[in-house]
Parts: structure tokens; C-alpha cells; sequence
């Protein structure tokens, strides 16, 4: 590994010469407490900019084990080292004059990721979900407990006065002058008295989505171009991919990972053999052993990703027009 100063006298060999010459400067560099990493160099005035990154050693930076040795931990600790990150070069503004963006350092800013969820749409009098047209509506309340029991689901949150819930509820919490209180007591011993007719239990089955997605050959070249339309779309070679409805992707960087993540099933997972689910229990596997990592070696994954949710990652396949699919999905 070279220097500091070596890296501080080939940049002044190289002053004022044309952008090729700075191409000379890719490496990684020992400085104290530190190692920076120049990944990629800016090609012309016009070009994808420079990329570098700083590794520290954990023993110099000093943080307390209690920070990062549980994953929550560590994505707190991260996004608290960003945004001060950010904040430091933003005082700090450019160190040279010329055109364009010249000087500026950017790094990726994370924003508010909370929002309102709807993942359940029900009927605030009775509690049943309207299906389609002349189709049979089931009555919500009969399936709640099999939701959760049989799929897994660990929270059904039912907001408003929902007396009709009381039976089926573990916990009910009732909003005093802005303060929760948990009245489950009292509200069991008022449900036990309700003369209307009590949900009876409904095991809650789903088929299995038995479809096997098939490689594109299109999604499978050294240079795939991928452009990001803040939260809302995607482009993969000119296709574009609509992912609006799609509430929980909160930030455009979570946009480039989906989109990465479904380029690289492509080039490695999606044969026409293994099914969709299958596919993304192996993308789930790799998240939670490598993080966003395992999209590529560490000096090839772009900065710019956000961690996604599997669910959203399936959801934008489905979107995927040019992602064709052998079998069917039964319902």
C-alpha cells in the first residue's frame, strides 16, 4: 500500500495536466488513523464523478463496542457518522474556484424514512374487506387471528374505535389527552357482555407462487445502464419501471438498490428453475449476511444505495415488464 506522500508528490507531478493523467492517482493510500481509497477517477469535464472512500480502523476511532455490536446498533451508528459527515464538508464548502461542480464533495444524505403505512384497508364499522365485484366479502375479523398465527405477521394494527376487535385483540390502547393507556382489562370485561355475534376462527391459507422468472438477456451485459427517477421509477436499458405505489421505498437511494438488486437476479439467479420466493429467500440470505456488499466487491458498490425491504424488492419484479416469468401463480 503506498503513502501519503507518495500520493501527495504524484499529485504535484500531475498539476495542471489533462484529466487522463489523474488516472495515475486510483489506489489506496496509508494516512495516520486512516486509509482513503480512490476508486474510480472522473474521465473528463462531463464524466460520472471521482469516487473515494475513508476506512478507519475500529480500534482508532474509539467507539464503544455497546455502539455496533448488534445490527440496529450499527445502522444507528452509521447513519449518525453520515449525516455528520455531510454536515463537516457542507461548512467546510470548496477548496478551489473553477466551473461547474468543480470541488464539490458530496456524500449521500439520509432523509426521514417513517411513514404512514397502509398495509391493511378495512371498513371502519364492521371491520370487513371488500374484495371485487360479485366476489364473496369476508369478514375481516374472522381471519385477523390466522393472519398472524398462520402467515406470520407480527403486527395488525387497527386504528380508531374499533369495538368490534376487542375479542380478537392482544393488546388495546386508548389515547388519553395524547398519552397511551392501556385499557385491555377493562375493554375484555366490556367485550364479554357484547351480545352481537362473535368472529369465529378461519384458517388463513395461501398458494405458493409457483413462478419461475427467466434471465434477460438485455439485463446481463458488462454496462447495464440504470437510471433512478427519484422514488417514484427506474430505467434499465430505456425500460422503465413504475414502483409509486410502492409506500415503503422512502428514498431514492432505496430506488438504485432495487434496481441493482433485480439486475444482478438476473445475471446470477433467475434460470427459469428456481421461483420467484426461491430467488428472493437467496437475496434475502445475502442482505442479511453481507448488507448491500454482495452486490459486488467493496470497492465496486456504488455509495449511493439504500437498504430495501425484500417485499419492495418482489413488488418492483412484478412491475418489471421485461422480467418474463414460466408457470403461473395460483390464486
Amino acid at each position: 500500500m503506498k503513502t501519503a506522500t507518495q500520493l501527495k508528490a504524484l499529485l504535484e507531478s500531475i498539476d495542471r495536466k489533462s484529466y487522463p493523467a489523474y488516472k495515475e492517482t486510483r489506489g489506496s493510500y496509508r494516512f495516520d488513523g486512516y486509509i482513503l481509497n480512490i476508486e474510480h477517477v472522473q474521465g473528463d469535464p462531463f464524466a460520472s464523478p471521482s469516487k473515494l472512500s475513508i476506512a478507519v480502523d475500529g480500534a482508532f476511532s474509539g467507539f464503544p463496542v455497546e455502539c455496533y455490536k448488534e445490527k440496529h446498533r450499527r445502522i444507528a451508528l452509521a447513519d449518525l457518522l453520515l449525516r455528520a459527515f455531510g454536515q463537516a464538508i457542507s461548512e467546510g464548502g470548496r477548496r478551489h474556484a473553477g466551473s461547474g461542480k468543480s470541488g464539490l464533495i458530496i456524500v449521500s444524505r439520509p432523509g426521514q424514512e417513517i411513514l404512514e403505512r397502509s398495509a391493511l384497508v378495512i371498513r371502519e364499522k364492521d371491520g370487513q374487506v371488500l374484495v371485487r365485484d360479485r366476489e364473496p366479502i369476508t369478514p375481516f375479523l374472522e381471519k385477523m387471528r390466522s393472519i398472524c398465527d398462520d402467515l406470520g405477521v407480527s403486527i395488525v394494527l387497527v386504528a380508531g374505535s374499533q369495538g368490534e376487535f376487542f375479542h380478537v385483540a392482544d393488546t388495546i390502547v386508548q389515547m388519553d389527552a395524547y398519552v397511551p393507556v392501556d385499557i385491555t382489562r377493562e375493554a375484555r370485561r366490556i367485550a364479554a357482555d357484547y351480545s352481537g355475534e362473535k368472529p369465529v376462527s378461519d384458517r388463513m391459507e395461501l398458494e405458493p407462487d409457483l413462478r419461475r422468472p427467466i434471465r434477460n438477456p438485455r439485463m446481463c451485459g458488462d454496462r447495464v445502464r440504470v437510471k433512478v427517477q427519484g422514488k417514484d421509477a427506474f430505467m434499465a436499458e430505456h425500460e422503465t419501471v413504475d414502483i409509486r405505489c410502492l409506500e415503503q421505498v422512502v428514498d431514492a437511494e432505496q430506488t438504485q438498490a432495487i434496481a441493482k438488486i433485480i439486475i444482478y437476479m438476473h445475471q446470477r439467479l433467475f434460470d427459469g428453475k428456481k421461483t420467484l420466493p426461491e430467488c428472493m429467500g437467496i437475496i434475502k440470505d445475502s442482505l442479511d449476511r453481507e448488507g448491500l456488499e454482495f452486490l459486488g466487491s467493496e470497492r465496486d458498490v456504488p455509495c449511493n444505495l439504500a437498504m430495501p425491504r425484500t417485499a419492495e424488492i418482489s413488488a418492483a419484479v412484478n412491475r418489471c415488464r421485461w422480467t418474463k416469468m414460466e408457470g403461473r401463480k395460483k390464486t
